[in-house]
């Protein structure tokens, strides 16, 4: 009898694992409120374990265990949550626009300031007092040449002595020293 009993307890507990991890896949598609199709709507169950996105023509699939309750986002429409069961796999969701009121918009144009360009002085670059006496100086004297090559924009090409300015060759460079 008790052989019989395992045995029947045994089968008992492999039919209720079997059920429980079933998995069904649902299908459908998302619309808006005037039936137009919504690319782009992230769809996930309760647990967060199974995310999808909808397709271009709005539709989606995802395979979740029953009953489940998955929820459909997507920013600019208000979220909504269904719970699936067996007999709705089949789902046609309808999300509605998420409207909101701003009271005032402000546009300031504080934060685009032009350096005003001076005639004639296109294309110039001058280097103050304060920044040459933090570079690196040689036998206690700034080196000229070395503070332009350190100016960004500013090379030594190889082993000659002329500045290779980005744009321009070597011997198209003024340098005036006051």
């Amino acid at each position: 009898m008790r052989k019989v009993l395992y045995i029947f307890l045994l089968l008992l507990w492999l039919l209720q694992r079997a059920g429980m991890g079933q998995s069904i896949g649902i299908r459908g598609w998302t619309v808006d409120e005037e039936g137009q199709l919504i690319e782009g709507v992230t769809i996930a169950d309760s647990l967060g374990s199974k995310i999808s996105q909808s397709e271009q023509d709005g539709s989606f699939s995802l395979s979740i265990s029953l009953p489940r309750r998955i929820c459909f986002t997507k920013p600019g429409y208000v979220d909504t949550c269904i719970t699936v069961t067996l007999e709705n796999t089949r789902l046609s969701v309808v999300m509605r626009s998420k409207i909101t009121q701003v009271n005032a918009v402000i546009i300031s144009g504080e934060g685009l300031r032009f350096k005003k360009i001076e005639s004639g002085r296109l294309g110039t670059a001058s280097i103050k007092t304060d920044s040459i006496r933090q570079l690196p100086t040689l036998t206690g004297e700034v080196d000229p040449l070395k503070v332009l090559q350190l100016t960004p924009g500013v090379g030594k090409f190889d082993l000659s002595s002329g500045l290779l300015v980005r744009g321009s060759t070597m011997d198209q460079n003024l340098v005036i020293f006051d």
